[in-house]
C-alpha cells in the first residue's frame, strides 16, 4: 500500500483533515492534527482522493477514485506527448538524406528567431545538431534560409499532430471510461503511430487523427 511504503514501519495509522467536500485533504504521519481524525492504514487501500468522510464513517467512493485516476492518467499521457514532441521530427534534406531534428525548448526558440535573422541578412546559415535516421549517429548540419519554410512546417505539424492525438483522441477515451480496468488499457502505444510522427503534410496528419478517432468511435 503506497502510504505504508514511504512511512516508518512502526506506524499503523495517519491523521487527516477534511476538505469542504468531505474528501481527505491532509496527511500527517508524525502526530495528531488539530480538527483532524485518525485513520488506520488498513482502511486505506486506495488513493486518499477516493474516500469521503460522512456520518462519522470513512467511505470509499468508486466515482471519486475513477475521477482521480482519470486525472493521473491524463497527466501521464501529457508528459509522454511532450517527451515525443521534444524528441523531434523527421526532416528530409534530400531523398536519401533524412534526419531527426530535436525539438526541445531551445530548438523552438532558435526556430522562432530564424525568420528574423535570415530575413535581415544577419546570417545566411546556422548549424543544427541532428540524428541521422540511417545510422542513428549524431551529426551537425547547415540549415539555410532556403530550408526554413520546410523546417518550420515540419516542426509545427509534428507538434500539432501529437497535441491533437493527446487532446482529440486520448483525452476523449479517458473521459469515456467507466471503470479503472478500461482506463488501465489506455496508453500511447495502443495507437501504433510512430511511423507517421513528424509527417509534414497537414492533410495526412489530420486524416490519420480522424481515422484513429473513428476507429475508437470517439465523438
Amino acid at each position: 500500500m503506497e502510504y505504508q511504503e514511504n512511512t516508518p514501519q512502526n506506524l499503523t495509522s495517519m491523521w487527516v483533515l477534511l476538505a469542504e467536500d468531505n474528501t481527505l485533504q491532509t496527511v500527517s504521519f508524525g502526530g495528531k492534527l488539530l480538527d483532524g481524525f485518525e485513520v488506520p492504514f488498513e482502511e486505506i487501500i486506495n488513493p486518499l482522493e477516493s474516500y469521503v468522510y460522512e456520518n462519522n464513517d470513512l467511505r470509499y467512493c468508486r466515482e471519486r477514485h475513477l475521477e482521480y485516476a482519470r486525472k493521473i492518467k491524463m497527466e501521464d499521457l501529457a508528459q509522454q506527448a511532450q517527451k515525443i514532441i521534444n524528441e523531434g521530427f523527421q526532416f528530409e534534406i534530400s531523398p536519401n538524406d533524412i534526419v531527426v531534428i530535436p525539438y526541445e525548448l531551445e530548438d523552438r526558440l532558435r526556430l522562432l528567431a530564424l525568420p528574423t535573422v535570415f530575413g535581415k541578412g544577419i546570417i545566411n546559415e546556422i548549424v543544427w545538431t541532428v540524428n541521422r535516421t540511417s545510422s542513428k549517429a549524431v551529426d551537425r548540419i547547415q540549415v539555410t534560409a532556403g530550408m526554413l519554410e520546410g523546417l518550420t512546417i515540419s516542426a509545427l505539424m509534428h507538434e500539432n499532430l501529437n497535441v491533437s492525438i493527446l487532446r482529440d483522441v486520448l483525452e476523449p477515451m479517458i473521459r469515456n471510461t467507466q471503470s479503472l480496468e478500461e482506463l488501465e488499457k489506455i496508453n500511447w502505444e495502443m495507437l501504433e503511430m510512430p511511423s507517421f510522427i513528424g509527417n509534414s503534410n497537414p492533410e495526412v496528419c489530420l486524416f490519420r487523427v480522424d481515422r484513429i478517432r473513428k476507429e475508437f468511435e470517439l465523438k
